[in-house]
């Protein structure tokens, strides 16, 4: 559609530390290659940072024992890859050593896949998007179909993972923590499994769950698990309020595009420049802008929203967008108002961008609830 293609406000700072980050990378990824010269295994815990690894009986992989019973590893590869991550015949070997014929595996990756014979057929996929969520149903019909392997025997264990061990794993590993009553809350599911795959004699970056929808489908988990499903409902959004819209571009809200996907389809793509879709109202003096959808839209369930900006100053990290989130309309408040604060939205979360999305950033669902 035409307004995807807008012509970008140069910022020569802005574009100065993207060449920055670009040349980074690039030494990065040179000194992974001269690792592999020198030695794979090298290559592979510079690729798994200081994800904790077993280390043990002539083993070496990027895998964790987050309980006795539950274990989260980076993807199991063939090829090229299996220079980065772990090798497959690696992984095959260790579970039916140490767990013969009682160990499941769950490939979360929507984006890769593999034979079963490596795992005797004992394995599983659930299809997940990097740096997203499963579908709450899914993930809920995991976790009873987890506990019931676990519960076979003190000695049977679920190995689960995603690309890299982190994000979706922890989303599913914190989910059984739960059914399975090892951890009380939430909360303490998603810190015990990033304290367990975070290896702090090695490095102090944080290997567990980060992106805030992720965490937030883990809450949703636990309602779910506490008092039973919320009744499922449509709602019908009419606007979005943007806060501390000033820092965005020009200040105005006129740089916004959005797309919205329910069921795993684009319902609304819309865009403020042109009207195309919704009209923004600005509010310089509580510096927050309301975009008003010209036809109101009714979604239902798993609904994800996707902001970006035309202005090339503006950081576009995962999704290769400004800010997007994931919620589940049966936990829209009865107001129909939801407001998701910069901790709570995926990529402002991270500190790096907050030049752009200042402390006090939000964006706000205004919708109807609707009866089914």
């Amino acid at each position: 559609m035409g307004f995807y293609n807008f012509k970008p406000v140069d910022d020569d700072a802005d574009i100065s530390f993207l060449k920055l980050l670009k040349f980074l990378r690039v030494l990065r990824f040179a000194r992974i290659i001269r690792l592999i010269v020198t030695g794979t295994g090298a290559a592979r815990q510079q690729v798994g940072q200081n994800k904790r690894r077993y280390q043990k009986d002539g083993f070496d992989l990027d895998l964790t024992y987050i309980t006795d019973k539950c274990i989260a590893m980076s993807f199991p590869s063939e090829g090229r890859q299996a220079m980065f991550r772990n090798p497959m015949t690696e992984v095959s070997r260790f579970l039916k050593t140490k767990h013969s014929g009682k160990f499941y595996v769950y490939n979360l990756c929507a984006e890769r896949g593999y034979e079963g014979h490596w795992f005797d057929n004992q394995n599983g996929r659930v299809f997940v998007d990097d740096h997203n969520v499963p579908k709450l149903d899914e993930l809920v019909e995991w976790g009873v179909e987890a506990k019931k392997w676990t519960d076979k025997g003190d000695d049977y264990v679920i190995s689960v993972h995603c690309k890299g061990g982190k994000g979706r794993t922890g989303t599913f590993i914190a989910s059984w923590l739960l059914i399975t009553d090892f951890c009380p809350s939430a909360d303490v599911a998603l810190r015990h499994f990033g304290e367990r795959r975070t290896d702090e004699s090695k490095g102090t970056a944080f290997q567990g769950v980060e992106t805030p929808s992720q965490s937030r489908y883990v809450n949703y988990y636990e309602a779910i698990l506490r008092s039973g499903w919320p009744k499922r409902k449509r709602i019908s959004i009419d606007a979005f309020t943007i806060q501390n819209i000033s820092p965005i571009g020009r200040g105005n809200g006129r740089c916004i595009y959005f797309t919205i996907v329910n069921f795993k389809k684009v319902v609304l793509e819309a865009a403020v420049l042109g009207e195309q879709g919704c009209t923004v109202a600005l509010d310089r003096q509580n510096d927050r802008c309301t975009i008003h959808l010209k036809t109101p839209l009714v979604v239902k369930d798993d609904v994800k929203f996707m902001f970006y900006s035309s202005e090339k100053s503006v950081p576009r990290n995962y999704e290769d967008c400004a800010f997007y989130f994931w919620i589940h309309t049966a936990f829209m408040p009865a107001s129909g108002h939801l407001t998701l604060q910069r901790h709570e939205l995926d990529n402002p979360h991270k500190s790096k961008t907050w030049k752009h999305f200042t402390d006090g950033f939000s964006c706000t669902i205004h919708a109807k609830i609707l009866d089914n």
